[in-house]
């Protein structure tokens, strides 16, 4: 298994789950995934195998519904894009106890750079272990409503392109500063400090 790496935490202005009208508590938003969601009545079920570590045997029943998996075996990132293949709408992850867990990118054994789920584009979230027991088996008649938005939070491509400029602008004040240092210029600036 690769590290996880630590991300940002997603800034979430609304985040609702209710499974057949009960409020789901402890849910958390991924570091990746769609940036909002508006899944109204929706059917769940669970992924097979559950905790997703391999290809997903039943990707027919998935289609459309939230699939529910179990946290462990793989990166999160790799559970949400076997589900999000099968055409399911969502994928919550259930955790392997109710303590607040946020999966993020991970660093792939050998990787040159961080795989951060930037195809991944179906809501993902993670739940208490305790608030497992609400899904059932992922009955077809269970209704799941899901709604968040992380409208405060920079997309993928604004993170990338802001990584990108830091970089630029530490290229651009280092060559400024040797400017600066060299003999040739200048010291004082016309219009600062001629009283």
């Amino acid at each position: 298994s690769s590290p996880a790496l630590n991300s940002s935490p997603a800034r979430v202005k609304i985040a609702t789950l209710t499974v057949d009208g009960n409020v789901i508590d402890g849910m958390l938003v991924a570091g990746f995934g769609a940036e909002t969601a508006n899944l109204l009545d929706c059917a769940a079920a669970w992924a097979w195998p559950r905790m997703a570590d391999a290809d997903l045997t039943n990707g027919a029943t998935l289609r459309g519904k939230v699939a529910l998996v179990d946290r462990g075996g793989i990166p999160a990132i790799e559970k949400a894009r076997r589900v999000q293949a099968t055409g399911a709408v969502a994928c919550a992850i259930v955790n392997t106890n109710d303590k607040a867990w946020r999966p993020g990118g991970h660093m792939p054994a050998g990787a040159a750079e961080a795989d951060v789920g930037a195809d991944i584009t179906i809501p993902v979230i993670v739940v208490p272990r305790s608030t497992a027991t609400v899904f059932g088996e992922g009955d077809p008649r269970t209704s799941v409503s899901l709604q968040y938005s992380k409208a405060d939070t920079p997309s993928m491509e604004a993170k990338k392109l802001f990584a990108k400029s830091a970089g630029r602008a530490t290229k651009l004040r280092n060559a400024v500063s040797g400017l600066l240092k060299s003999p040739t210029v200048e010291r004082k600036l016309p219009g600062f400090g001629d009283e």
